[in-house]
């Protein structure tokens, strides 16, 4: 074997050797995303999007100019995520558009999204109709939570959208109720840009008015359980 091929092999079987037999030894895997990789940041929030620790370009050849976007997690973090799980079923729209919930309480319920294709328009921006999605979820979330558990229905939306945010960037959002009563709340959501380097701006801000009190149908009777669980696990 010619000695020039010497470092590209050592640098492979390094590279294996960090992302795979490391991982599992110490009970970790790493699953990489379709694509090709050329930016860690946006990996990195590509990764935590899709609920896990981060991830990293990774160059599986030393002459690549692109590589695999991988990402990081425990295997308890795995073995958690079943889809009867209540992570899965505390609202399945938002998971699918890889939204990651932060916080879930009756004053404060928060998260981030990673701006995918999956939830842009044509000109690669945020969809409105996402923005919407997610201030209907947080707010219903934290409604049914301060409720102390019971069913809620949105009934009114209202969105201003200030600014957009473009593929690749990184979305906050934050809900928090604007007024608690027995039979109506009303919360309010903001969703903003964030970078690492910069100030967050603001995207889009949301008031969501529900009834909350309203009975829940046999065929539903486990949500408000699987509700309660989710809350705990955060």
């Amino acid at each position: 074997m010619s000695t020039t091929k010497f470092p590209s092999l050592i640098f492979s079987l390094v590279m294996v050797t960090a992302l795979f037999l490391m991982p599992i030894i110490s009970g970790q895997m790493v699953p990489c995303l379709p694509g090709e990789c050329t930016n860690s940041s946006v990996c990195n929030s590509a990764c935590k999007s899709k609920g896990y620790r981060g991830g990293v370009c990774v160059k599986m050849d030393l002459g690549a100019k692109s590589g695999a976007c991988c990402c990081r997690q425990s295997i308890v973090r795995i073995l958690r995520m079943d889809p009867k799980s209540a992570e899965f079923t505390a609202d399945n729209p938002l998971r699918i558009l890889g939204f990651v919930f932060e916080e879930l309480s009756a004053t404060r319920v928060s998260g981030r999204l990673a701006v995918t294709d999956k939830c842009c328009q044509p000109f690669k921006v945020l969809h409105g109709g996402v923005s919407a999605l997610i201030a209907e979820g947080l707010a219903s979330l934290g409604a049914g939570i301060a409720s102390g558990y019971k069913r809620v229905a949105g009934v009114h939306l209202s969105i201003h959208h200030v600014r957009p945010a473009a593929l690749g960037e990184s979305v906050f959002a934050e809900s928090f109720p604007v007024s608690v009563g027995k039979n109506i709340q009303v919360w309010e959501v903001r969703l903003w840009k964030t970078k690492e380097t910069e100030k967050k701006k603001m995207i889009s801000t949301s008031r969501v008015t529900l009834l909350s009190g309203l009975p829940v149908p046999d065929h539903a009777k486990d949500s408000l359980d699987q509700l309660k669980k989710f809350v705990s696990k955060l």
